[in-house]
């Protein structure tokens, strides 16, 4: 959980830079980035909340092993899913990033009470209970923040 309060505290140091593009390294701004993983953040731990954990079932995926033991996502290949891709149309405002992040916080609070069975299903690396959960926030989130600071050199 220490590594989700230092993702938090990165999100904050970079929403000043919200409009930061750089096409080199990505074709979306420092705020699309910012605001992608913190959806993720909430829509996992809001999934997860809502599970049955007598539902959950393992199933073995190479991808997920991969990158559970690496600790990286390799970059340019994966695909958001729509429920956490953030609007284009919208403008982005210091507000509504600010906004959003204590959503975030207060969704990392409710991450830590939750039953280490309940889970969420990843659309690549299946279904990943609380403690699994916990740690492939922290990689996701680690990816995008290296791409914001990529994008502002």
């Amino acid at each position: 959980m220490e590594k989700l309060e230092i993702v938090l505290k990165e999100i904050e140091d970079h929403i000043q830079f919200h409009e930061q593009v750089n096409q080199s390294i990505s074709q979306v701004s420092v705020g699309w980035q910012l605001e992608h993983l913190m959806l993720v953040i909430n829509n996992v731990v809001a999934t997860m909340k809502n599970s049955d954990p007598k539902a959950y079932k393992f199933v073995y995926k190479p991808v997920r092993l991969y990158v559970m033991l690496k600790g990286k996502i390799p970059r340019g290949k994966g695909k958001a899913p729509k429920g956490v891709v953030p609007p284009e149309e919208e403008k982005r405002t210091i507000e509504n990033l600010k906004a959003q992040l204590a959503i975030t916080r207060n969704s990392i609070q409710k991450l830590t009470k939750l039953h280490k069975k309940q889970f969420f299903k990843h659309p690549l690396f299946g279904n990943m209970r609380r403690n699994a959960a916990i740690k492939f926030l922290g990689i996701h989130s680690n990816h995008h923040l290296a791409i914001v600071k990529d994008i502002l050199g």
